[in-house]
């Protein structure tokens, strides 16, 4: 069994991997798809940008009067992969019209969601970022949350294969070890 993951659809007919982890809509014709994990959002930040936010702590949210500022004055870090994350989390949150509109497109924009965590522990600006991925900074207080407020993207990431693998032994126990709850649930 070969498995890959990259940034962007794997091409089954001229690649020699049986199967990947792609963050994508799902199935495709031809292609099964087994969904893995969702891409749950929120916003996280290097403490250091709190300054003058409010003498926050570490482990209290920033005020909704505050967050606005806040969101405003520092880069917001964006993702090639879900562009839309920013404006969808913002109405989420009900802060649209706190944010000003040419604002959303003044930040650094990155491939992997690794990179845009680095920036905002690197202090660079507010990234949105996926709880599972943010535990070992925050533990270390490399980086805080700035709300509770959590926005989920239609895309996730899938297991992918070819219909004509489907029936490979080893990439059905892993399609199930993958379907486990307790393989997959956020630690």
């Amino acid at each position: 069994l070969n498995l890959s993951t990259h940034i962007g659809p794997v091409d089954f007919a001229n690649a020699p991997h049986d199967a990947a982890m792609e963050f994508c809509e799902g199935p495709a014709p031809g292609i099964q798809a087994h969904r893995v994990w969702p891409l749950a959002l929120s916003p996280w930040c290097a403490p250091a940008l709190l300054k003058g936010h409010g003498g926050r702590r570490a482990s209290a949210p920033v005020t909704r009067a505050r967050l606005g500022a806040l969101l405003n004055e520092h880069a917001l870090l964006r993702h090639t992969t879900v562009p839309q994350a920013w404006p969808e989390w913002l109405a989420a949150a009900g802060l649209t019209a706190d944010v000003a509109p040419a604002h959303l497109n003044d930040g650094p924009q990155y491939d992997l969601l690794s990179m845009a965590l680095n920036g905002a522990i690197a202090g660079l600006g507010v990234a949105l970022l996926p709880g599972y991925m943010v535990q070992a900074a925050a533990q270390s207080g490399q980086i805080v949350p700035l709300s509770p407020v959590t926005w989920t993207s239609d895309k996730a990431y899938y297991l992918r294969f070819p219909d004509w693998k489907a029936a490979m032994p080893p990439l059905q126990k892993l399609a199930q070890w993958l379907a486990d709850p307790a393989v997959t649930s956020p630690r």
